[in-house]
C-alpha cells in the first residue's frame, strides 16, 4: 500500500459543496483506502480568517488516500485533474505520532491544519528533519489541543 496526497486548486480558490461532491465523485469506484478530503467550504467558512499562507493561492482541497500501488494512480489522478484548475500529487510515507479522535465516514470536529513545509536555507536537511520530527512534534501535540498528528 502507498499513500498519495493531492492538493487541488479550484477556479476561484474556494471549495463550495459542488466542488466537494466532485472530489468524492472523482474517486468513486477507486480501490482507495482511508480517503480523507480536507476542504475549507461553507460549513467552516467562519474560520476562514484563521488560514495562514506565505504563498498562494491556497488549494481548495487536500485529498489523501492509500492505493495498492502508486503505479496505478493514473485514472484517479486524471479524475482529480478534471475538477480543479491545478493539482499537485505526492507519494509519501506516513508517520502518525498521535491518532486519537478520528471517526471514519464523516466530518471531524475541530481544526485541521495542513502545513507544506520548506527547509530553510540556513539548515541542512538533517538539521531540518531533526527540528521537525524530534522537536516540533511534541511541542505541537502539547500546545495545540491536537487529537491527530500525521507527518508525511
Amino acid at each position: 500500500m502507498e499513500k498519495l496526497i493531492y492538493a487541488v486548486w479550484s477556479a476561484d480558490g474556494t471549495a463550495e459543496e459542488a466542488f466537494v461532491d466532485s472530489v468524492h465523485e472523482a474517486l468513486e469506484g477507486a480501490p482507495v483506502q482511508h480517503l480523507t478530503v480536507n476542504v475549507s467550504d461553507t460549513t467552516v467558512a467562519a474560520g476562514a480568517t484563521l488560514r495562514q499562507q506565505n504563498s498562494g493561492p491556497l488549494p481548495a482541497a487536500i485529498v489523501s488516500f492509500w492505493l495498492p500501488s502508486a503505479q496505478h494512480r493514473g485514472p484517479w489522478e486524471a479524475n482529480l485533474a478534471t475538477i480543479g484548475t491545478r493539482i499537485a500529487g505526492f507519494v509519501v510515507s506516513e508517520s502518525t505520532p498521535l491518532t486519537a479522535g478520528i471517526d471514519a465516514g464523516g466530518r471531524a470536529e475541530g481544526f485541521f491544519q495542513v502545513a507544506m513545509l520548506q527547509k530553510p536555507p540556513r539548515l541542512t536537511r538533517a538539521q531540518w528533519l531533526h527540528h521537525w520530527l524530534d522537536q516540533h512534534t511534541q511541542v505541537a501535540i502539547d500546545t495545540q489541543s491536537t487529537f491527530y498528528y500525521a507527518q508525511n
